[in-house]
């Protein structure tokens, strides 16, 4: 959805070089310092028990922030005068907040899921989902631009905010927070068994 964003301005807004530059470096700039700033912190003195946490509260920020473009947009077709309200910001700020907690907590919570079971399979795990990541990082600016384009940039940003919203309660029923990190020993365990197995093979 963030791939409309400089189509919004351009359309709405005609936002120049510069100004699309200033908004997408402010999303980059808040991202950044939400993730050195809060993420990092939350994920110390969680252990690893608060990716989930920390992925849910960025898919609500990327909800609230697809909404609130949209209202930017309901508001720029209602005034007509061609200024950004502070609605784009506000959108800004929740692209920011997914950016620095979502793929990276995935990214944390995949690696961990079953760690102390089968140790030599995290690869696999997480090669499978950078894949599926990937094929949905292909496809999701093909949707939304021919969502932007055909039914008007409102609808585009609502759809966005009613899918992410789906897709969060779906995560936070349906995905458990079981990720814990195997201590040293057992670690060390699985391992050696796991390289005893492969010397067998």
């Amino acid at each position: 959805m963030e791939y409309t964003l400089t189509f919004l301005t351009h359309d709405k807004f005609n936002f120049s070089n510069m100004q699309q530059g200033r908004l997408l470096g402010f999303i980059g700039i808040t991202s950044t310092l939400l993730q050195g700033g809060y993420v990092r912190r939350v994920k110390g003195r969680a252990a690893g028990r608060g990716d989930k946490s920390l992925v849910a509260q960025g898919m609500v920020g990327c909800t609230l922030g697809l909404l609130s473009i949209a209202l930017c947009c309901l508001s720029a077709d209602k005034i007509g005068d061609g200024n950004p309200s502070w609605w784009l910001w506000a959108g800004a700020v929740g692209f920011a907040v997914a950016s620095a907690t979502v793929v990276n907590c995935l990214n944390s919570m995949v690696s961990l899921v079953g760690a102390s079971q089968a140790p030599g399979d995290t690869g696999r795990r997480l090669g499978d989902f950078r894949s599926a990541g990937q094929i949905g990082r292909a496809l999701g600016p093909v949707f939304a631009c021919s969502v932007y384009w055909l039914s008007g940039a409102a609808v585009c940003y609502l759809v966005g905010a009613v899918a992410v919203s789906v897709i969060t309660l779906v995560f936070v029923v349906a995905i458990p927070a079981t990720t814990v990190v195997a201590s040293p020993v057992k670690r060390a365990a699985a391992l050696s068994s796991l390289g005893r197995l492969n010397k067998a093979n």
